[in-house]
């Protein structure tokens, strides 16, 4: 029968090989001395990597090993506790700055993308209207306000206009309702109206009121009552708005002292009511030029 001893002998021996060998002199180990085998420590017994090497001769590194190399009594703990507050305290000042700047550095990236605002550009305006002739004195009766109107056929009611004539009677169609109330109700004084037809109608009138303002009124309500008309800038000037149809039908009213002004030319052709309006417009700025330029 095989000796077991003899055969743990071998065990052992066979297992040991590699190992780091007992210092010299020094005798071995029986196989009830084997590291581990009776200690209840977890290191394999057959002398597998877990089990530390033998130390050096004089090396007393062993007795330090384990963690209670790094605490040295309870000073040691109070010292990492200290540390680990500090370290904290350390991070948290550096996320707050991390965090200041992120923000503060996102505004100042965010601010050029930031529609910068801009002024409007100007609206466009038309070029100032051009000034009429210099204002005169006052004419002294309502017919020197007026001048003569083209060559053509006269009309029937051509002459001076009292209120009478305008409150009650055919001439008091010369005038459209608003702008005959807005004179019967202003105070109206006397008018003059004058009309020849040829190539184009031309009519010319003039309302006297006891006043400036008077006549203002009158004037506006006959600029207001040309519905569908609008204003040509080509032929107006400052307190002369000449309103249109774009066809052949070209008038105006403006104030000349206590007088309200009416020019009006129509005709079958737009260019020949325009040569013919305008020729009037001048020749009767010209006469009476306007004292209210508004």
């Amino acid at each position: 029968m095989p000796n077991p001893m003899a055969q743990q002998s071998e065990s052992t021996q066979v297992v040991n090989v590699g190992q780091q060998q007992p210092w010299a002199g020094q005798q071995q180990p029986g196989w009830n001395q084997q590291p581990g085998w009776n200690t209840g420590e977890k290191a394999s017994p057959w002398g597998e990597p877990e089990q530390p090497s033998a130390p050096e001769h004089g090396d007393t590194s062993w007795m330090r090993q384990g963690p209670e190399v790094f605490e040295v009594g309870d000073g040691g703990s109070k010292g990492k506790t200290i540390a680990g507050i500090a370290l904290g305290a350390v991070l948290l000042v550096g996320v707050i700055v991390a965090g200041v700047f992120y923000f503060t550095s996102g505004d100042d990236q965010a601010e050029p993308q930031r529609p910068t605002e801009q002024q409007a550009p100007p609206v466009p305006t038309s070029e100032p209207l051009p000034e009429p002739p210099a204002p005169k004195p006052a004419p002294a009766a309502t017919p020197e306000v007026l001048v003569a109107v083209p060559p053509g056929q006269p009309h029937p009611y051509n002459g001076p206009l009292d209120r009478a004539a305008l409150e009650n009677s055919p001439k008091s169609g010369v005038l459209r309702d608003p702008v005959r109330a807005a004179a019967l109700q202003g105070g109206l004084i006397d008018a003059f109206f004058s009309r020849s037809d040829g190539a184009a109608t031309s009519v010319l009138i003039a309302v006297r009121m006891p006043d400036q303002t008077a006549a203002q009124s009158v004037a506006e309500a006959y600029l207001d009552d040309q519905q569908g008309l609008a204003a040509d800038e080509d032929l107006s000037y400052r307190g002369v708005e000449v309103m249109t149809t774009g066809g052949g039908v070209y008038r105006t009213a403006y104030v000349a002292h206590g007088w309200a002004i009416i020019v009006d030319v129509n005709a079958p052709d737009k260019a020949a009511a325009q040569t013919a309006f305008k020729a009037l417009l001048d020749q009767q700025l010209a006469q009476t030029p306007p004292t209210v330029r508004d």
